[in-house]
């Protein structure tokens, strides 16, 4: 289990890994559709693969991943 602070409300809860790693994979995602600045379906495939340059990955890779390597790469950095 992991500890999650919502610092707003000043509450404790746990979460299982599968759920943080779900709650990761749908951040990332909509994390990928702000940056890339889409308000329609139009460009939504475009955003859901990588940036071009390959210096992050894709939302979709993203949701292909293990619950450990999501958690490791998008949950464990930000909060070390």
């Amino acid at each position: 289990m992991y500890i999650v602070w919502l610092y707003t409300l000043f509450i404790i809860m746990e979460i299982s890994k599968h759920e943080l790693a779900e709650l990761l994979r749908v951040r990332y995602m909509l994390e990928s559709l702000e940056n890339y600045g889409v308000d329609n379906w139009s460009w939504y495939g475009e955003a859901m693969s990588d940036d071009g340059e390959g210096t992050f990955p894709s939302a979709n890779d993203v949701y292909e991943w293990e619950d450990d390597k999501v958690i490791e790469e998008l949950y464990d950095k930000d909060n070390n």
